[in-house]
């Protein structure tokens, strides 16, 4: 158990500040890191999510529908 989920346990009204450092640390470097993956996507990423796009379409197409599925014409 960390200082953090043992000081919260424990007092869950008084946090010690070392653990609120801690929180904010963690808090920002997870910010920070979804970020950076937001602006720059890989090519890795980008490829995953058609390979899986393209596999529940052909397992399952109703599982993902166009969102102007509405708007659509059939020819």
């Amino acid at each position: 158990m960390n200082v953090f989920q043992k000081s919260f346990i424990q007092s869950p009204t008084k946090l010690h500040p070392e653990s609120i450092t801690r929180v904010l640390q963690v808090v920002y470097a997870h910010l920070s890191l979804s970020l950076f993956v937001s602006q720059v996507p890989s090519e890795k990423i980008l490829r995953a999510g058609k390979v899986l796009r393209n596999t529940i379409l052909s397992r399952a197409p109703h599982m993902i529908r166009d969102r102007k599925y509405h708007l659509k014409t059939y020819r």
